[in-house]
């Protein structure tokens, strides 16, 4: 059932889901396409003998190509170009006289050195006495990097390796990335899409006017805050207008989890206010909440009197509020689904308003089976939704399973 949805939301974003692979994969192949080549050597440094000639007759100029590995191809370049410097008096090594020392680095991690000297031994000499400072380097990276990198001088040209980019690798591995990155998009567009984002979208999905706007902070404040209570005497004053002076009855529930205590309790607290006697009944079996807000025990209650009918006057506790009373959970019981419906709800729910005018039964959401059962024994349900929080989908759900009830509708907004 769960795999069968996902493969819903999938289908109903295909394109979505094709186009980010499409995108990833194409970037994937225009980075493989636009990648240079790499070239790896086996040994640090090879230096090779590119070409002698004179110049004016006297000086010869001597070309030599160092190559080494990419990790060292800058280091190389600085340790030349600083010795060049050093050797202001142009004496390289013992008594090689250079007349010029020029530094380049090429495209392909070889370092080009160019020797001007007087005669062809200065040549010879000036390349031993670089391949001691090379050497001399090699070694400290060794020390550093705890390699066995060694050096070589050869005359021609060096094996070079050429690391060219695998195009089937980067396109698997490009495709495998936009699958994934498909599926992230489609359900994150998912979910922000099927969350309810105005009172407007509630209405229209409900199909009715909502009664009231209550403030997010409902949620985190003290029982009849200031901030909130003008907003629960609105949604008070639109049921007593519904009412019309009749015993009321109302299911307070959510299309889903999470249930919201906070809308029950401060709606109970309202009504008991204004003189108005006022039962609140918590049925939320599986997580009792609101006798902790009255200090009161949760030894008898809802749980007692589904089974023993006559034990509801005792399980009824006053609060500290003079026209309110309370209904807890009582026990917690193993499956309450069952013991809801089992019970004689009609004959119980009779009992209650005598003797109270309002009655307000908080719930478990819609979507869970406790609640199910309490909708063919009460007159209205006021359905609580949340922005940002409920989803489109369930909202629908729960109007359509509320059309086979003949109960009054009501909506309240969460924001």
């Amino acid at each position: 059932m769960i795999t069968s949805n996902y493969f819903k939301i999938i289908w109903h974003n295909i394109f979505v889901f094709i186009i980010v692979i499409l995108i990833t994969v194409g970037t994937t192949l225009a980075f493989s396409l636009t990648e240079k080549t790499s070239y790896q050597t086996s040994i640090a440094f090879t230096i090779q003998e590119s070409g002698i000639s004179k110049t004016n007759g006297t000086e010869n100029k001597a070309y030599y190509s160092i190559q080494t590995q990419k990790l060292f191809a800058r280091n190389l370049e600085e340790w030349l170009t600083i010795s060049a410097t050093i050797q202001k008096g142009n004496k390289l090594a013992g008594n090689t006289v250079l007349n010029t020392l020029e530094v380049s680095k090429s495209k392909t991690n070889n370092v080009q050195v160019i020797f001007t000297t007087q005669n062809q031994d200065q040549i010879n000499n000036a390349i031993f006495a670089l391949t001691d400072i090379l050497e001399e380097k090699t070694q400290e990276l060794n020390r550093i990097n705890q390699e066995k990198l060694s050096l070589a001088t050869i005359a021609a040209e060096p094996s070079t390796k050429e690391i060219n980019p695998n195009l089937l690798l980067n396109l698997l591995i490009g495709l495998c990335a936009g699958i994934l990155l498909a599926l992230a998009a489609v359900f994150g567009l998912d979910f922000l899409l099927d969350r309810l984002h105005t009172k407007k979208d509630a209405e229209r999905l409900f199909k009715t006017k909502a009664l009231a706007t209550i403030s997010a902070s409902v949620n985190k404040t003290p029982p009849w805050n200031e901030k909130i209570a003008d907003q629960f005497r609105t949604l008070r004053a639109q049921l007593l207008h519904v009412a019309q002076n009749k015993k009321l009855a109302v299911l307070v529930t959510t299309p889903a989890s999470p249930s919201t205590p906070a809308i029950s309790l401060n709606l109970a607290l309202s009504f008991a206010r204004v003189g108005i006697k006022t039962l609140l009944i918590d049925t939320d079996l599986k997580n009792p909440s609101l006798h902790k807000h009255f200090d009161c025990l949760n030894k008898k209650g809802l749980s007692e009197a589904l089974k023993t009918p006559a034990s509801l006057k005792n399980s009824i506790q006053k609060t500290k509020e003079e026209k309110l009373s309370l209904l807890p959970t009582g026990k917690k019981l193993a499956y309450p689904a069952d013991a809801i419906a089992e019970a004689d709800l009609k004959k119980l729910l009779t009992n209650t308003k005598r003797g109270h005018q309002v009655i307000i039964i908080h719930a478990t959401p819609l979507n869970e089976p406790d609640t199910l059962p309490l909708l063919d024994h009460i007159e209205a349900i006021l359905l609580v939704t949340q922005i940002n929080k409920s989803t489109n989908k369930n909202i629908i759900k729960a109007n359509n399973l509320l059309k086979s009830y003949a109960l009054k509708k009501f909506l309240t907004v969460i924001e």
